[in-house]
């Protein structure tokens, strides 16, 4: 550092004063009330005077720079050109001149690579005069031996150029400190901007949720409408004629099904007993009695409205005693008595009338069945039950729905007071007066969340 000092000098060049304003009493701030609709043409016009003073103070540092680059230019070719004093002792001269050589190539190097940015303002300014900086010091350093050597052959040459380094250095200097004095400021309106555009898309948010709440209730207010006509709707069905008749025939069903379940029951526990003996008797069956042979075994109640007269009945219990009493058909003791016993009790006349009131009962049953069938108003009504209770479940998703965007909504109107209370300090801080901010949001999502 003391070997720079002392080539280039402590010598501040007069570029730019950046004064600092002397001291003045603060005045009492102002209190303005903005809609939130209102903040960005409000912010606009309070930092437009302050972001201009930075652009029209960046315009004239750049400018500045490009003049001082421009005479560093020119002061390099003249140098470069330059002659030497012959006098100078040739191996002097060629370590005076590479030294030339290997200066007015930094410079030039630097010149050409420090090249300001089109889009150069408050936003990247800092970035910008800090990187020059560095790079300046860097070359400054490098430089300081270059000079050193070639100052006796070239002093007057040198003292200019090492003069366009101190103003280049300097005017990146005082710009530099310049933005980083307003630098809080700076950062203070993006970060304004930003919680702007936050709040902004929170608001978009809320709105989207007031659209969706209002599709709801109206989507439960149709389901209402549709509840009630249903209701109405059924209630006349329940009151007329056919669904008399309906529930006239249904009963009439329920009783019939009871004494078909009796004789059923009645005809199994008839049949039931012999059922070992009938599956030995099944082997000497006919072709043609098998299949009722079979289901009277398996099934007695299908057997007896298939067996036309109980036909194969009858003759299946003279057979079936014949083969057992002749042998021709073992069974145990026990077993063989008991099947005899239960042949001989059966009383075949009241069995054929059980049969025939059974095949009645089931007739009855179809016709019950084809009767019913042909009135629609119980599946209607019970079309409309569904439907109801369809839309009751319905309502129930919906409900719980608003309840979540509501606590939704009162989140994000949470989220937007806390950024609002952040956001006016911050412009306070940047308009220096005392700012109430004012976002409209619709009562639905005001008070508790609840």
């Amino acid at each position: 550092m003391n070997f720079l000092k002392k080539i280039f000098g402590s010598k501040k060049s007069k570029i730019f004063g950046f004064q600092k304003s002397e001291v003045e009493e603060e005045p009492e701030k102002r209190e303005v009330e903005i809609n939130f609709s209102e903040l960005d043409s409000w912010l606009d016009n309070e930092t437009k005077p302050f972001l201009e003073e930075i652009n029209t103070q960046i315009t004239e540092s750049n400018g500045k720079i490009e003049e001082i680059k421009n005479e560093m230019q020119e002061n390099i070719g003249i140098l470069k050109n330059k002659d030497i004093n012959e006098e100078i002792v040739t191996g002097v001269k060629k370590g005076i001149l590479d030294n030339r050589v290997g200066l007015t190539g930094k410079l030039q190097a630097f010149i050409v690579s420090n090249r300001i940015p089109d889009d150069l303002d408050y936003n990247n300014a800092s970035k910008f005069y800090r990187a020059s900086l560095n790079d300046l010091m860097r070359v400054m350093a490098i430089s300081a031996k270059y000079f050193y050597i070639i100052g006796p052959a070239f002093e007057e040459d040198a003292e200019k150029l090492k003069t366009n380094l101190r103003e280049l250095k300097d005017t990146f200097s005082n710009s530099l400190n310049f933005i980083e004095s307003k630098k809080e400021k700076i950062v203070s309106v993006k970060n304004a901007r930003k919680v702007i555009n936050d709040i902004e898309e929170i608001n978009r948010r809320i709105e989207g949720i007031k659209k969706e709440l209002s599709e709801t209730s109206a989507e439960l207010e149709n389901l209402e409408k549709e509840d009630k006509s249903i209701k109405e709707e059924s209630k006349t069905l329940q009151k007329s004629d056919e669904r008399a008749l309906l529930e006239k025939l249904n009963y009439e069903k329920e009783k019939n099904e009871g004494k078909l379940n009796e004789t059923e029951d009645i005809i199994t526990q008839t049949i039931s007993p012999l059922k070992k003996a009938l599956v030995k008797y099944e082997r000497f069956s006919t072709p043609e009695e098998n299949r009722l042979v079979n289901l009277y075994i398996t099934e007695p109640k299908k057997a007896v409205v298939l067996d036309e007269n109980t036909k194969v009945l009858n003759s299946m219990l003279q057979n079936l005693e014949f083969y057992i009493s002749k042998g021709t058909i073992e069974l145990k003791d026990k077993v063989k008595n008991k099947t005899l016993n239960q042949i001989k009790q059966l009383d075949k006349e009241k069995l054929k009338d059980l049969i025939k009131n059974y095949s009645e009962l089931k007739n009855k049953e179809t016709a019950l069945n084809e009767q019913i069938s042909k009135i629609d108003v119980n599946e209607w009504i019970e079309k409309l039950e569904r439907k109801f209770d369809g839309n009751q479940n319905k309502k129930r998703e919906l409900n719980i729905r608003q309840s979540e965007l509501k606590n939704n909504a009162y989140t994000l109107k949470e989220k937007i007071n806390s950024e609002q209370n952040n956001l006016e300090k911050t412009l306070e801080n940047i308009a220096e007066c005392e700012v109430k901010l004012k976002n409209n949001i619709e009562p639905f999502i005001s008070g508790s969340s609840n």
